[in-house]
């Protein structure tokens, strides 16, 4: 004896499952629906994913916490994974440097000068070779 084989998610319940990913699970989503978990994962797996666009007060949000804070925190903030966060803050210009660190100050590298080298020594011992 198998469960009782529910009719098709309606253009409604469709609707509201993509529009709830962040804000309720799956179990939390079929509760409300009076639906079975399996019917909205499986609805979720069909459905091409596609993230929310980048409204204004997002990225005015992203570019007042971006070196700041970390992407991880960010994205908790605007619903978002970090490599979104990240992704965005490249798009925009906001990272510096490797992985979005500031760039590490290069040391100036001491080259070897032969002929100042010679002039140094000849310049110590001049006074014992004369």
């Amino acid at each position: 004896m198998g469960r009782k084989k529910q009719k098709p998610l309606s253009l409604s319940e469709k609707r509201f499952i993509t529009e709830n990913p962040f804000k309720m699970n799956d179990h939390q989503i079929a509760r409300c629906l009076n639906r079975y978990v399996d019917q909205i994962r499986m609805f979720k797996r069909q459905t091409p994913k596609s993230m929310p666009r980048w409204t204004e007060e997002d990225v005015e949000v992203l570019r007042k916490m971006s070196g700041k804070y970390s992407d991880e925190a960010i994205g908790e903030v605007l619903g978002r994974t970090a490599s979104a966060v990240w992704g965005k803050r490249q798009r925009l210009g906001l990272l510096t440097g490797k992985a979005g660190r500031p760039p590490k100050k290069k040391k100036e590298s001491k080259k070897f000068d032969l002929t100042q080298f010679v002039r140094g020594v000849l310049n110590q011992h001049s006074s014992t070779w004369t």
